[in-house]
């Protein structure tokens, strides 16, 4: 998907819905991603591998710049502030 806009302001539709196909699909694999200030960054991952991943990285929820599993996001479009 190419966008031109700001990272920070683009729909979480298409991810989110792709993200829970994969979820429905049960293919041991779901997507994660993580917002920081260089960007949104996206991967497939074992669907049990996200708190090591965190852990590895000393990440939590108090932190800005954490993985969660993008299917369980709740949408927002292109330019809605509360995606920003």
């Amino acid at each position: 998907i190419a966008y031109a806009g700001d990272i920070k302001y683009h729909s979480t539709h298409i991810a989110v819905a792709m993200a829970r196909g994969l979820d429905a699909a049960q293919t041991g694999r779901r997507l994660a991603a993580m917002w920081t200030d260089q960007g949104f960054w996206i991967t497939a991952i074992a669907a049990d591998a996200i708190d090591g991943l965190n852990a590895a990285l000393k990440r939590t929820p108090r932190h800005d710049d954490y993985w969660t599993w993008v299917g369980e996001w709740t949408p927002y479009a292109a330019g809605d502030p509360a995606g920003s």
